[in-house]
């Protein structure tokens, strides 16, 4: 059940995480180290907005509906990467 692409798909979802967290991570440094410029640089909140523009979100219509053929989509995923780590 191993694929040749598994170790690139978990790269590419660790690399979208990491995005998402760049900004916050770079606070906390500058906050822990004392830099006297605590300003977050635009190039890094651009790369978070892209970061956070490629997850998905559940629509509303699944999110009352709890047997929904979204959620169970979205269930299967989940059991898949769980399976694949």
């Amino acid at each position: 059940m191993f694929t040749p692409a598994a170790p690139l798909y978990y790269k590419a979802i660790i690399a979208k995480e990491l995005t998402k967290t760049l900004p916050m991570l770079y606070s906390v440094a500058t906050n822990l180290f004392g830099s006297a410029d605590n300003e977050t640089p635009e190039w890094m909140n651009n790369l978070a907005a892209k970061g956070e523009s490629l997850t998905t979100s559940t629509s509303m219509w699944s999110k009352e509906h709890t047997f929904s053929f979204e959620n169970f989509a979205n269930l299967i995923s989940d059991v898949a990467l769980q399976w694949g780590q």
